[in-house]
C-alpha cells in the first residue's frame, strides 16, 4: 500500500507522558519497505522508537505498556 509519505510508519503516537513512537501495521506477508528501513534507521539514530505489529492485541499490548523513558 502507498502511504502519504513514502517512508513514514501509519502512526504517530504521543503518550500523556511524553515522547513518541512510530508505529506501523503489516497484515499477511507485508515487510517494511526499503523507505520504511531508512525512516526507522534516521529515527533510531535520533532516539525515536519505531515498532511494527500484525494483530491487533499486539497493537493494543504495545500502547498499555510503552513507556518513553
Amino acid at each position: 500500500a502507498k502511504g502519504v509519505v513514502a517512508g513514514v510508519y501509519d502512526l504517530c503516537y504521543l503518550p500523556v507522558m511524553g515522547g513518541c513512537v512510530y508505529l506501523d501495521a503489516k497484515v499477511g506477508n507485508d515487510t517494511l519497505s526499503e523507505e520504511q528501513l531508512d525512516f526507522r534507521q534516521k529515527c533510531h539514530e535520533r532516539g525515536i522508537p519505531c515498532h511494527t505489529f500484525s494483530l491487533l492485541e499486539e497493537f493494543q499490548q504495545f500502547i498499555k505498556s510503552y513507556q518513553p523513558y
